[in-house]
């Protein structure tokens, strides 16, 4: 009797979160946000990982400029506009040469006909290139180090399932992160078992990108299509009522 109570009490103080939704819903922006409230933000390797991953992005973004001003059939006889242009569009960006490319970087930025032209097709979601290129000075210092904002905003790739373990009180949570790519979905089965609660993240400003697939208007009503066809059915299903008997 002793054990099944203590074993039960164990059982009720630790608790498994399912998290869902693609890479861009905002969950590990939520994760970050819980760490930073309850244990004071990540670890340093975390920081350093984060570090990479932004200067990583903000590569990309200024390879995606050059190629945008490659492709575009708009002219200028900025410096700047010329600069990119004159780049191989197929050019290996590293540090060292956003460094070398920052004045022209917000030279061009400045230029709100760039922003609503370049912004449509960049490969982030708008909001992110908008703070990296805004960042890109910090970003881009030999002491860069990434402060709350960058931990608590910044989206870091995610595939695959990541496990976050968080202490509060005398509870334990598990936040298992299934992925967001569709050879993860598939899998998300095999996760509904001993589970606590289903957290089901939905970014509505991707109301205006498009989705995916192209049966769906955006992303956001793809992911809300996600969460209908997927989870909902899983949770009715028999599968999953045998999985959690």
């Amino acid at each position: 009797m002793g054990q099944k109570l203590s074993s039960n009490l164990k059982a009720s103080s630790d608790i498994k979160l399912l998290m869902f939704g693609s890479n861009t819903s905002g969950k590990l922006s939520f994760i970050k946000q819980t760490q930073l409230i309850y244990q004071g933000g990540r670890s340093g390797d975390d920081a350093q990982k984060i570090k990479t991953m932004m200067r990583f992005s903000l590569c990309i973004v200024i390879k995606e400029i050059i190629r945008f001003i490659h492709s575009t059939s708009q002219e200028s006889i900025k410096k700047s506009w010329l600069k990119f242009k004159r780049m191989d569009i197929d050019s290996d960006i590293d540090i060292k040469l956003a460094k070398s490319l920052f004045k022209n970087l917000m030279d061009l930025w400045i230029d709100t006909d760039f922003q609503n032209q370049f912004l449509p097709i960049t490969k982030f979601k708008k909001e992110d290139t908008i703070y990296l290129i805004e960042n890109a000075k910090r970003i881009i210092s030999e002491d860069f180090i990434p402060n709350e904002t960058d931990i608590s905003k910044f989206r870091m790739k995610c595939t695959g399932t990541s496990d976050t373990r968080l202490e509060v009180e005398d509870c334990s949570y598990t936040f298992v992160d299934v992925g967001g790519q569709k050879c993860d979905r598939k899998k998300w089965i095999h996760h509904f078992e001993d589970v606590g609660a289903i957290l089901f993240f939905v970014s509505f400003d991707e109301y205006d990108q498009p989705a995916e697939n192209p049966k769906y208007e955006n992303r956001m009503k793809e992911s809300l299509s996600l969460f209908e066809e997927n989870i909902v059915k899983c949770v009715k299903s028999n599968d999953f009522d045998q999985s959690n008997s």
